[in-house]
C-alpha cells in the first residue's frame, strides 16, 4: 500500500479512484457523465430586470431544490451586487419539467434592522436603514401531511467580511407554499434569542399565532426533527437547546445500509450519527476527497448506489469543475466524472463572487422525488446565475453502443446539454431534428454526444442553418480530456471552414435552409481525418486533412455555437471585486439557429 492509499484508507468516507481534476480546464479534463443536462433557471440582468425578477440584482447564490406538487422548486438568496452586502432577500421559482421556470418571486422580503439590538462583531459599522441579510443552509421541508415549507434565516452583516451565519443573526423564518401556488404569510419559526433578538424586533408573527392549527402542528413536527434542523447550526450555533454539541458548515447527509447517517460538510469534513441525528461523532477530515470551501452533496441514487458531488479542487477561488464520484456502499467512491462541461464569464462585478459552478444541492433524503429516476441538482454559476441539472442513473462516463440518433425522443437520453436561457436546445420530434439556438452575447449552446472510445471513427450527420446572428455552429470530435483534433465550422459569414493542422480552411459558401450531409472519418493512428460534404446530390467537399492535435482515441461529438466565450485562467480573481462588468451583458444578440437532423457513428474501438 503506497502513501496515498494509506491516507485514503484512514478516511471514513474516501475517494479511491485515480482521476484528478486539472483545473486549467473548466471540466477538469475529466470524462463527462453521459446524458447530464444543464438548464439555466435565472440569468442575472442588471440592465433589463424585467427579464430576471424585476430587481436586476446580480449576486444570486445558495440555491436549494425540492420536488413537490408535480413541480421542481428552487429557493435562492439575492443581493444587488455583492455577498453579505444589503439589501437582501430570498426568492422562489418553480417548474414542471426542470427546463422552463417561472419568473422568481420574493418569498422572504427585506426589512430594516432594529437599532441597538445586534451585539455581534463590527456592530459599530451598522448604518441607519441597513437591512437584514438572508442566509440559509436549509431551504425546504415537506411535512408528513404533505405541506411544503420554505425556510430562511435573517442575519446581520455590518460589512462584507462579517458573515450573517456567525450566530448573531435575528430569526429563522418559515412560509408555507399552497397547492394553488400561493403562500402563507411569513412566520418566525425560531427567534435567535441567544443573540438578543426578541419578537418586538421582527416584523413577522410567531408561528404559534397562525390561525391554522395544522400549520402550527407541522411547524412543531419540523422543530422535533433533529436530523433536519441540524442544518441550522451555523446561523443559530449559540442555541444550545437545539444544538447541545457543535457542528460545522453546510451539512448534507445520507443514510448507509447499516442505518448510520453520514454527515458531510465543507472542507470534506465527515461525522456520523447512529441515532437519526440526535447525537454525532467527532469530525474527521477526508483527505482523499480533495475540495475546499464549496459545498458537497451526497445522496443515494435510484439504482441503490451513492453519488458524491463537489468541486474537486483545493482552489476555492476557482470552483470548477462540478464533478460526481459514485459508490456501491456510500463509503468508497471512485470514477470521478465532470458534470459541468463549461464555465461562462462572470458578467457583473461583485465582492466574493467566486468563479465557477458551486454550492450544489440536490433533493434531500426522505423527500419526494420525480419518477424519472434521475439525479437532480441545483447550483449557482459565478454566484450570479442559478442552474439546475438532471443526470441519468446509473451514472456512467462511457457509451457502449454506436450512435443512431433521429431525435424522435424529446428526452434526448444520452445527450449532454448545456442550455443558457438565451441559448436553448431541444428536440423537435415532428421534424426529427435537434434545434440549437444562440442569442447570448457571453455564453453558448452545447450539445454533446459521447460515443464508444475509438482509435478510428466515422461520424455522419445532416445540418441545416436556419438563421444567423453573430455565431455559427462548431462540430468537434474530441478525446476524453477535451482535446480537439477535428473541427468543422458553419460560420456566420455563411462559409464552411475545416480546421486542419491548426489552420481554418475555407471550403466554400453554404445556403440557409439547405440540408448538408457530412461524413467525417477520423483516424488517431494516421493523425488525419477526411470530410465529405454533400448538398442536393452534389458533392461539395471530399478531402483528407491533418489532425490539429495528436490524441490516443476519440469519444465525443460536440456541437457548440461559439469558438470560445471565456478566457479566464487561474489568475482570474472574482472574489475581490476587481473584475470589470462586461459591456452589453443584458442585451440579446440576433438569434442563430441550426437544425441537426440525424447523427450516426461507426466506431473502430480500442
Amino acid at each position: 500500500m503506497n502513501y496515498r492509499q494509506q491516507i485514503a484508507a484512514a478516511d471514513p468516507i474516501r475517494y479511491i479512484g485515480s482521476e484528478k481534476a486539472d483545473i486549467r480546464f473548466y471540466d477538469g479534463a475529466l470524462k463527462h457523465a453521459v446524458g447530464a443536462k444543464h438548464y439555466q433557471v435565472v440569468r442575472a440582468n442588471r440592465e433589463f430586470p424585467e427579464t430576471q425578477e424585476d430587481y436586476g440584482w446580480t449576486y444570486n447564490h445558495a440555491p436549494m431544490l425540492c420536488w413537490w406538487n408535480g413541480h421542481f422548486w428552487i429557493e435562492y438568496l439575492s443581493n444587488p451586487v455583492s455577498e453579505h452586502e444589503p439589501p437582501s432577500h430570498t426568492l422562489l421559482t418553480w417548474s414542471r419539467d426542470g427546463e422552463e421556470w417561472v419568473k422568481p418571486v420574493v418569498i422572504f422580503p427585506q426589512f430594516v434592522l432594529p437599532e441597538g439590538v445586534y451585539q455581534g462583531p463590527k456592530q459599530e459599522l451598522l448604518r441607519p436603514g441597513d437591512t437584514a441579510i438572508m442566509h440559509q443552509r436549509m431551504g425546504f421541508y415537506i411535512t408528513k401531511d404533505d405541506r411544503l415549507f420554505v425556510l430562511g434565516f435573517y442575519g446581520v452583516s455590518p460589512e462584507v467580511h462579517t458573515s450573517p451565519n456567525n450566530g448573531y443573526g435575528i430569526a429563522r423564518v418559515v412560509r408555507e407554499v399552497y397547492h394553488d401556488f400561493t403562500f402563507s404569510p411569513v412566520y418566525v419559526l425560531r427567534y435567535n434569542r441567544f443573540s438578543g433578538f426578541e419578537p418586538e424586533h421582527v416584523p413577522f408573527l410567531f408561528y404559534q399565532e397562525s390561525d391554522d392549527p395544522g400549520f402550527i402542528t407541522a411547524c412543531e413536527e419540523l422543530l422535533s426533527n433533529k436530523l433536519v434542523i441540524w442544518q441550522w447550526w451555523e446561523e443559530q450555533r449559540f442555541d444550545t437547546e437545539l444544538f447541545p454539541q457543535p457542528s460545522r458548515q453546510a451539512l448534507c447527509y445520507y443514510t448507509l445500509p447499516d442505518r448510520r447517517v453520514v454527515g458531510f460538510y465543507k472542507h470534506a469534513l465527515v461525522n456520523f450519527s447512529e441515532d437519526g441525528g440526535q447525537t454525532w461523532s467527532d469530525f474527521v477530515k477526508c483527505y482523499s476527497i480533495e475540495t475546499s470551501t464549496g459545498k458537497i452533496w451526497g445522496e443515494r441514487t435510484s439504482d441503490g448506489r451513492y453519488a458524491l458531488i463537489y468541486n474537486p479542487s483545493t482552489d476555492s477561488m476557482h470552483r470548477w469543475p462540478l464533478a460526481v464520484a459514485t459508490s456501491d456502499d456510500g463509503i468508497n467512491f471512485d470514477n470521478l466524472l465532470a458534470l459541468t462541461i463549461h464555465v461562462p464569464p462572470m458578467r457583473y462585478v461583485g465582492w466574493a463572487k467566486n468563479l465557477g459552478p458551486q454550492y450544489v444541492r440536490g433533493i434531500c433524503e426522505g423527500y419526494p422525488k420525480p419518477d424519472d429516476g434521475h439525479l437532480w441538482i441545483t447550483y449557482s454559476m459565478n454566484k450570479e446565475d442559478i442552474w439546475v441539472a438532471k443526470v441519468p442513473v446509473p451514472i456512467t462516463g462511457a457509451e457502449s453502443e454506436p450512435i443512431d440518433e433521429d431525435f424522435s425522443d424529446t428526452e434526448l437520453p444520452r445527450w449532454n446539454i448545456y442550455a443558457p436561457r438565451w441559448c436553448r436546445i431541444y428536440a423537435c420530434p415532428a421534424n426529427k431534428w435537434l434545434v440549437i439556438t444562440d442569442s447570448d452575447p457571453y455564453d453558448q449552446a452545447i450539445a454533446e454526444r459521447v460515443f464508444m472510445e475509438s482509435t478510428a471513427v466515422t461520424v455522419k450527420t445532416r445540418i441545416i442553418a436556419d438563421s444567423f446572428g453573430l455565431t455559427g455552429l462548431y462540430i468537434d470530435l474530441t478525446d476524453d480530456s477535451g482535446s480537439v483534433p477535428v473541427r468543422l465550422v458553419f460560420k456566420h459569414d455563411q462559409h464552411l471552414y475545416i480546421k486542419s493542422n491548426g489552420v481554418y480552411n475555407d471550403v466554400g459558401k453554404f445556403a440557409l435552409n439547405k440540408a448538408y450531409d457530412l461524413a467525417i472519418q477520423a483516424d488517431c493512428v494516421l493523425n488525419q481525418f477526411s470530410v465529405a460534404v454533400e448538398c442536393d446530390g452534389e458533392l461539395l467537399v471530399n478531402k483528407a486533412y491533418k489532425f490539429n492535435t495528436s490524441v490516443h482515441s476519440l469519444e465525443r461529438l460536440v456541437f457548440h455555437t461559439k469558438q470560445r466565450v471565456n478566457y479566464y485562467d487561474l489568475e482570474a480573481n472574482g472574489k475581490d471585486g476587481s473584475m470589470p462588468d462586461l459591456p452589453g451583458a443584458g442585451s440579446r444578440n440576433q438569434e442563430t439557429k441550426f437544425y441537426i437532423v440525424m447523427v450516426k457513428t461507426d466506431e473502430h474501438c480500442l
